[in-house]
């Protein structure tokens, strides 16, 4: 069994993990998913304020046109009321009552618009203050996106290192070593080989290792295991 590739090819793919983690944990990561989130909020509180803008202009118009159409009404009876057309007192005073009617009316139309003017005012200017905020808020997202991408290629570009690196050693193992490796991955969390560290210990426990199966170890002629931990031990020959 080749340890030592074995050894470096877990090495590796911890590195890989690594990278591929360290790249979720920028604080530019999280900034802009962060930035995102409020981005779509502020989309989507724009798009609502848009309809209730126009919502409020349409009343607005059909209040001005009501109120146009009901100004009209009463000039044409007031023409009537003081033309001397008629001089039957019975209609007069159906006139003026009716007067007095629609002129009620234009009161509360006009009190009603007046509020529509004020409440369509108030949204211009939360529209503007959105559109404004969303202005600033891409500005700052690409500026940090920016920032983010500039880690993220030299990280890619580690990556690719390591992934040519990985697969360079796969085509150096044989079916069984490989085999062996892949089936022991899950049960150790991806770490199956443990190292002889200087003090004796096993990269994967932390037990200390017996001296004598620290020798067996460095022989390369069988397999030794942590008996502690069940790892396949790799003894660099430095120790």
């Amino acid at each position: 069994m080749l340890i030592k590739s074995l050894y470096h090819l877990q090495e590796l793919e911890k590195r890989e993990q690594e990278i591929r983690q360290s790249l979720k944990s920028l604080p530019q990561f999280k900034e802009l998913k962060s930035m995102k989130e409020r981005f779509l909020k502020l989309q989507d509180q724009l798009a609502r304020s848009k309809e209730e803008h126009k919502k409020t202009s349409d009343q607005l118009k059909n209040n001005e046109e009501r109120a146009q159409d009901l100004a009209k009404k009463i000039k044409s009876l007031k023409e009537f009321l003081y033309g001397g057309s008629s001089n039957n007192v019975k209609e007069l005073e159906n006139i003026d009552l009716q007067i007095k009617v629609l002129e009620e009316q234009m009161t509360r139309i006009n009190q009603e618009i007046i509020d529509l003017m004020e409440g369509k005012e108030q949204l211009d200017q939360n529209l503007k203050q959105i559109e404004h905020e969303l202005k600033v808020q891409y500005q700052t997202f690409n500026k940090i996106k920016l920032q983010y991408n500039r880690v993220k290629i030299n990280k890619e570009q580690e990556l690719k290192g390591i992934e040519e690196d990985i697969e360079e050693i796969i085509t150096t193992l044989d079916e069984k070593s490989l085999s062996w490796y892949q089936e022991r991955k899950e049960k150790y969390h991806g770490r199956p080989i443990g190292e002889i560290m200087e003090n004796h210990a096993c990269s994967g426990c932390r037990s200390v290792i017996p001296i004598i199966i620290v020798k067996e170890a460095r022989s390369k002629k069988d397999p030794v295991y942590c008996e502690n931990c069940g790892r396949l031990l790799y003894a660099p020959q430095i120790i």
